[in-house]
């Protein structure tokens, strides 16, 4: 079920960031994976993030349904349409410690909202029983998500990234962290259509389930752009992340600033207040 990270330091099984549709954890496979997260070995490689993965947006009816889409792993924002780049900014999220395994993901992206393809980067944020663990990645599905081992990030730390469009079907890819410095670039094939722009943050799963979401307090999404320009967000893209149940929220979004190129989003059921600007 979990895979170790190899040389490269990209995780085997990992997929980020497609909106996953709502399933019901069987009660049995629930007492086995709380059997792994818990065993010495799981922990001396999910610290490190190891056996997450990530899908498109799960859409799910839900008794909790907010205005625009409800997920059981996405939060945060999207909009449709025909895109060749994406920027965002964030500051890494805390985990918060926490009993188990607690995982979260921040990122923006194009594709996953209407269609199986994704092309993304962002950091993670893991708590494992108290062990916190923070990493920069980039990921082209249907390939394995890459740790950028160049771009160590902390809590806090503030990262802009981009996601362009060039020649044919090549995307380039950028994550900077603007406050140690640090810059990673790279270039890739992606052939996904475009249909879709991101800002997220995500519980990411272990083999086939959803884990727990991490305590990551608030995430604020700023200088966003879509094709270069403002994508002057609304209510109605908003993304809120429920429970595997479709009961309680545990991930919300704020309306978007009154530009629409910012909004923050929280940990929990409450709508944090939309940022300024």
């Amino acid at each position: 079920m979990v895979s170790s990270r190899d040389a490269g330091g990209a995780h085997p099984a990992a997929r980020e960031g497609l909106l996953v549709l709502h399933r019901s954890v069987r009660p049995a496979l629930v007492a086995l994976l709380v059997a792994a997260l818990l065993s010495p070995a799981y922990l001396a490689v999910s610290a490190a993030g190891v056996g997450t993965t990530s899908g498109p947006l799960i859409r799910v009816r839900s008794a909790a349904m907010h205005a625009g889409t409800t997920s059981t792993n996405w939060s945060g924002y999207g909009v449709g349409g025909s895109f060749a780049a994406v920027t965002g900014s964030w500051n890494v999220p805390v985990a918060s410690p926490a009993v188990g395994a607690t995982y979260s993901s921040s990122w923006i992206g194009v594709d996953g909202m209407a269609n199986r393809n994704l092309i993304q980067t962002g950091t993670e944020s893991d708590d494992v029983n108290g062990v916190t663990q923070y990493d920069a990645w980039w990921e082209v599905l249907p390939s394995a998500e890459k740790i950028i081992t160049s771009l160590p990030v902390q809590p806090g730390n503030h990262m802009s990234a981009s996601i362009t469009h060039g020649a044919g079907r090549r995307w380039t890819i950028v994550l900077s962290d603007t406050t140690s410095g640090r810059s990673f670039s790279t270039t890739r094939t992606y052939r996904g259509v475009g249909a879709s722009a991101e800002w997220i943050q995500e519980r990411p799963q272990i083999g086939r389930t959803l884990a727990a979401l991490a305590a990551y307090g608030t995430t604020t999404f700023t200088g966003l752009t879509a094709n270069g320009v403002d994508p002057h967000l609304v209510v109605a893209d908003a993304i809120s992340m429920v429970d595997n149940t479709g009961t309680h929220v545990i991930s919300a979004p704020s309306a978007p600033s009154a530009v629409g190129d910012a909004f923050t989003v929280a940990y929990g059921a409450v709508p944090p207040p939309a940022p300024a600007g």
